[in-house]
């Protein structure tokens, strides 16, 4: 059985458990394997999410790695995504070593990728917790988006009601600033 059928063997078994399940999507530009370098920077309404994009190298003999760094200078392939009533966001562990300890873990979810998570367990804590609010409606739940992102060394994941992608090519410094004027109405 192939990889891809593992997979799709996991989701169906979780989504027929009426259990949370993590679908890979191609709506995000896939993320470097080796040091994607993952940055957040957020308020109350939006919340940005940088990484740096693969990019094929046809040079490349796998005999080598070429070392990253955010503060570099060196002009990279950068993804900017933009969540949109963005609820809740975690960023930190596990890491791929550590992948296997995700709770999504056996159910759908794979390496360096990212997942829209169907059936969220976290979406349905919020709405839960949200409850005592005295004009609370679940329509305000109705629609929003849990995002995994399974990077090298972290974890992304969001709740969100929409996103835009940018793919810039730049520094990361100055994508960065970018995104803090974005931010501050500058």
């Amino acid at each position: 059985m192939s990889r891809q059928d593992e997979l799709a063997a996991e989701r169906s078994t979780a989504s027929a458990n009426g259990d949370e399940y993590a679908v890979s999507t191609d709506l995000f530009p896939p993320c470097d394997a080796g040091a994607p370098l993952p940055h957040v920077i957020a308020d109350g309404h939006r919340t940005f999410l940088t990484y740096l994009v693969a990019v094929h190298d046809p040079n490349w003999d796998g005999t080598y790695v070429t070392v990253k760094n955010s503060a570099s200078g060196a002009v990279e392939s950068v993804a900017v995504v933009e969540f949109r009533s963005c609820r809740a966001f975690t960023l930190g562990p596990p890491n791929d070593e550590a992948l296997s300890g995700h709770r999504l873990w056996g159910k759908g979810l794979e390496f360096y990728t990212p997942h829209v998570v169907e059936n969220s367990r976290w979406l349905t804590e919020l709405e839960q917790r949200n409850r005592v609010h005295a004009h609370h409606s679940p329509s305000l739940f109705a629609g929003l988006v849990h995002y995994v992102f399974t990077f090298h060394d972290e974890t992304f994941e969001c709740i969100t009601g929409s996103h835009e992608v940018t793919h810039i090519s730049s520094t990361y410094a100055e994508v960065l600033h970018g995104i803090v004027d974005r931010a501050t109405g500058r």
